[in-house]
């Protein structure tokens, strides 16, 4: 029986753990082939790989830190020289920096923006050439229910991926590359 996402390629970025292995995973039973992001965890992110193979689909482990561009590069580079292409990208990888602001030390603040806002628009702007040329490409940009509390989570958090996120599901491109959040 043929998945609904059969003969697609996709990049799960955080998918080691958590939602972005649980996404990965559920690619993987409809039929996509999956490239499983990680920058810590790679045992975790091996075991993963395990799974989407039993499930009968090409997956491999990447490392790569979103938030360094030679990173997202090779990372885009890997799922494209393996897979043939990219399809579907999900902005998953997420770090939260939690304390009061006076605490918290500023580097921390400002890995979570690198991560978190950098990450995701490098990851987009790096997927988007390949997308493009097949005249085909998804983007889920995914974030945390605290971005849309206020007062529940620091201010650079409330502003991670939302308001980006919208403005390009509103606008797609003419070739109908659709993005999400």
């Amino acid at each position: 029986m043929a998945g609904k996402l059969d003969g697609r390629r996709a990049l799960v970025t955080g998918a080691s753990r958590g939602f972005g292995r649980a996404i990965a995973l559920a690619f993987a039973r409809e039929g996509a082939r999956v490239a499983i992001n990680y920058l810590a965890s790679q045992r975790q992110a091996d075991e993963a790989v395990a799974e989407a193979k039993g499930l009968g689909v090409e997956a491999f482990a990447i490392r790569g830190d979103v938030a360094s561009e030679p990173d997202a590069r090779s990372m885009i580079d890997a799922v494209v020289d393996r897979f043939g292409g990219l399809d579907i990208l999900v902005n998953n990888a997420g770090i939260m920096v939690r304390g009061p602001l006076l605490q918290v030390d500023p580097a921390g603040y400002r890995r979570m923006l690198d991560i978190n806002v950098t990450g995701t628009i490098q990851c987009t702007r790096l997927a988007l050439p390949v997308m493009i040329e097949r005249k085909y490409g998804r983007i889920i940009n995914l974030s945390t229910q605290l971005a849309q509390r206020a007062g529940a989570a620091s201010p650079p958090m409330r502003r991670r991926r939302g308001p980006w996120s919208r403005s390009r599901a509103r606008s797609p491109p003419r070739w109908a590359a659709t993005a999400s959040r």
